[in-house]
């Protein structure tokens, strides 16, 4: 039973530190990892903030002409996935536009190419080896495939100019295409664009200097409203909390909060182990007055205990690796990782590893060795019942530590299920069913034609609306952030970080977003040109009372960029709030203007009809009119669920473990129990010869470790409601940690103690009295 507690308990905490150690390994594979920052923003007007992963396009300049320590500046702008064609075949990929000083802020291992000079020219591209592979085959690197030309989106010619090796999965830059601008198309990265900007620093330079001279020559980047700050390359992953993100974060919180469910897994099992093994150790007292008798001293017994435990040590690692091996596959699915054996000889968990198998042997053979082995040879061969009292109290008090462990851990995994299915059902301002999204329409060219595409698909029996978008759920970036006055003087009133929408007249219906006052677009979109669709966070940032003032009286603006113009807008709806974005944050304003996004088309199906049967009607359609283009659509529904992906991963792990917790604290209490009778069994003998009731005997036995179990849940309860509400807080809409959470652990905690001591304390009663008092 011991190896087996240990082998789970130490698989679980190894499993554990799989993923945290995975998590970590972000980004800490460029040579100068230490020198590479990303310079971020905080625009602050009027009391509004907004922070922002992006910086403008002229950022990067500056840095490097008039900040002595910034060694190489570049920026990069991530576009959708385009389609790259070859002859005649076409290829999905996402690509981002660069400079030429890309390839020298970043390690980029190159294949083919010259690294210095790949993207000095216009319309150069590089690709990563998967999509040479892809291009040219498997073969690509005995063929001359420098100087070819792939057409991006069918039109644009793009030479390729170099191979690199695919970037490492821990990266939070992980695109297979980086081009440099072609001419004709300059806009696409110049000094205006929304870039991200990174920058390498010199060797003896100072951040903490470079923050404060960001900080002071504000005037330099143009907008005194705008803070510059740096994060550096390897916190982003986990630590990043920015709008217009381009990377898909973590959460630290979770990897703190993972963290501390292995240390508890672990001290637990280490508590059970030494339970079982010293519940052992005390059968084998006589057997310790011989090897005294004969001539064994201290130094020898407590060697063979180390040993002993040393042995069932490894047996139990060995098999706790097994255990891994078989569960990885599932582990990887549960946490969208890709762990493979190899993993287990990450240096991290080997050393892991080596900690288990040094500290285990010398914690659990020092309890036995300290009082077994310090006993005298008559004291060890009559049975000390001195020991065995001193050392009960010990193991009391791990049985204590044990389940106030499992307490913690069973309303952890209460709180974080109960939080994600309320995530799950939680209304959020629209109706994600049924509702599916075709990739790529821009491909069919014109306006024209997108709109009569539409058209086409709303012909379906089973499709009830449409819409040409690009805002949909689960994108990195979903509308433009844009600072908006309530009037055409910005000195009139703060202004409010507002994203921006560029949708059609069927994106409400299509989305069963709810118009609470106003109207819709107009089918004809020129006639509502300059009119505009807010939420009601927004119609609450700009309007101080909604009952004293008329929402629809409100007009708008923003401040265009080039020419420092302001563009008005009326207010023609206000729709309810909805959340396209992850639960963890607020519901921001959202502003609506008519026109054509082409990103995507996002079709509403009718609830009644065959999902399968109306696609199958849609890609025909489609390859009618895109014959060269693969058909793609995805699910509304499961793309929002994928925002919450690391938090239902935590959700997942937290309730696998509390299971194994609950299972170690049962053989540990049973452990105990079980040795705590074997010394009372001559006292339950005379009891039940004075004439003591079964039932009385087995309450007697009962009740101290009922008490025990008792001071374990109190003890538990603050620690456990502290860490909840920590993990909780993470949520910008979260559940009510009410009692009945607390509820459900105590009566998990009453069912497992009245299952383990139940059976051994009537088991115990029932004995033969004469069996009892003949007991040595």
């Amino acid at each position: 039973m011991s190896v087996l507690c240990l082998s789970v308990g130490m698989a679980g905490s190894l499993l554990i530190g799989l993923y945290i150690f995975d998590e970590l390994q972000f980004d800490q594979y460029h040579t100068r990892k230490d020198s590479i920052f990303r310079v971020t923003s905080r625009y602050d007007h009027g009391g509004s903030e907004y922070r922002s992963a992006q910086t403008e396009g002229n950022i990067a300049s500056v840095l490097t002409d008039r900040f002595p320590g910034v060694e190489r500046a570049t920026r990069l702008s991530p576009k959708d996935e385009v389609f790259l064609f070859l002859d005649k075949n076409a290829f999905k990929e996402g690509i981002v536009y660069t400079d030429s000083s890309f390839t020298e802020v970043f390690t980029v291992d190159f294949l083919l190419g010259d690294k210095s000079s790949c993207l000095d020219n216009p319309a150069s591209i590089i690709i990563g080896a998967t999509t040479a592979r892809k291009l040219f085959g498997t073969n690509w690197n005995q063929k001359s495939i420098i100087g070819e030309t792939l057409f991006l989106d069918g039109h644009i010619p793009l030479t390729i100019t170099g191979v690199f090796e695919d970037f490492p999965t821990h990266s939070h830059i992980s695109s297979q295409l980086f081009a440099s601008v072609p001419s004709e198309h300059e806009e696409w990265l110049n000094d205006k664009s929304k870039v991200y900007t990174y920058i390498l620093l010199g060797k003896l330079a100072s951040v903490e200097l470079l923050e404060r001279k960001l900080l002071s020559n504000r005037g330099l980047f143009g907008d005194l409203n705008t803070y510059l700050h740096l994060q550096r390359i390897t916190r982003i992953h986990l630590f990043s909390d920015f709008g217009d993100e381009n990377a898909t974060v973590g959460n630290i919180k979770n990897i703190y909060s993972l963290a501390f469910v292995a240390f508890l897994l672990l001290v637990m099992t280490l508590a059970n182990f030494v339970n079982l093994y010293t519940a052992g150790s005390f059968g084998r007292m006589k057997e310790m007055g011989v090897r005294k008798v004969i001539g064994a001293v201290n130094g020898q017994l407590r060697t063979q205990f180390l040993l002993e435990t040393a042995i069932i040590t490894f047996l139990s690692a060995i098999i706790a690796c097994s255990v891994i091996l078989i569960f990885l596959p599932d582990f990887s699915r549960i946490t969208s990782k890709k762990f493979s054996p190899e993993s287990l000889l990450d240096l991290n968990i080997a050393l892991l590893l080596g900690v288990f198998l040094l500290v285990i042997p010398l914690l659990a053979s020092a309890f036995s060795s300290i009082y077994i082995s310090a006993m005298g040879a008559t004291e060890a061969l009559r049975g000390n019942s001195k020991g065995r009292v001193s050392v009960f109290g010990w193991r009391k008090g791990l049985v204590v530590l044990q389940f106030s462990i499992s307490a913690v851990m069973i309303t952890l995994c209460a709180v974080s299920y109960s939080q994600i299915d309320f995530v799950r059902h939680k209304n959020v301002g629209f109706d994600k069913k049924n509702i599916v999204t075709l990739a790529n329409p821009y491909m069919l060219g014109s306006v024209e034609k997108i709109v009569g595409f539409k058209n086409k698909l709303l012909t379906i029996p089973g499709v009830s609306d449409a819409s040409i978008t690009g805002y949909t759920p689960s994108q990195s970036r979903w509308g433009i952030p844009k600072l908006t006055f309530s009037a055409r003087d910005e000195s009139l009133g703060p202004a409010v970080p507002a994203n921006w929408l560029t949708v059609d007249e069927g994106f409400i219906r299509t989305m069963g977003i709810e118009l609470i006052t106003g109207r819709n677009f107009a089918s004809i979109q020129e006639n509502d040109a300059r009119s505009i669709i807010i939420n009601e966070t927004a119609a609450r940032q700009f309007i101080d009372n909604l009952r004293e003032k008329d929402p629809m009286a409100l007009e708008l603006a923003i401040k265009d960029p080039k020419d420092s113009v302001y563009a008005g807008y009326k207010v023609i709806g206000i729709v309810k709030d909805f959340n396209f974005g992850s639960l963890h944050e607020a519901i921001k304003p959202v502003i609506m203007k008519v026109g054509l996004h082409r990103f995507e088309i996002a079709l509403r199906l009718s609830p009644s009809v065959d999902k399968q049967e109306v696609l199958r009607h849609v890609m025909a359609i489609w390859q009618q009119n895109l014959p060269k283009v693969p058909f793609e659509y995805h699910s509304l529904e499961d793309r929002y669920d994928q925002l919450h992906k690391s938090d239902s991963a935590a959700s997942t792990i937290f309730s696998v473990f509390c299971i194994l917790t609950i299972i170690i604290s049962a053989f540990g209490l049973f452990s105990i129990v079980t040795y705590s009778i074997m010394g009372r069994t001559k006292e339950v003998g005379i009891r039940k010869v004075l004439g003591a009731s079964e039932l009385g005997i087995a309450l007697l036995l009962s009740r101290e470790f009922g008490i025990t179990l008792l001071m374990s849940y109190i003890l538990a309860l603050p620690v456990a409601a502290m860490i909840s509400n920590k993990w909780i807080n993470d949520f910008a809409y979260k559940i009510e940690i009410s009692v009945w959470f607390y509820g459900i652990t105590a009566l998990i905690l009453f069912f497992i103690t009245c299952l383990t001591l139940g059976f051994q304390s009537i088991k115990a009663a029932m004995a033969n009295p004469i069996d009892n008092l003949r007991h040595d």
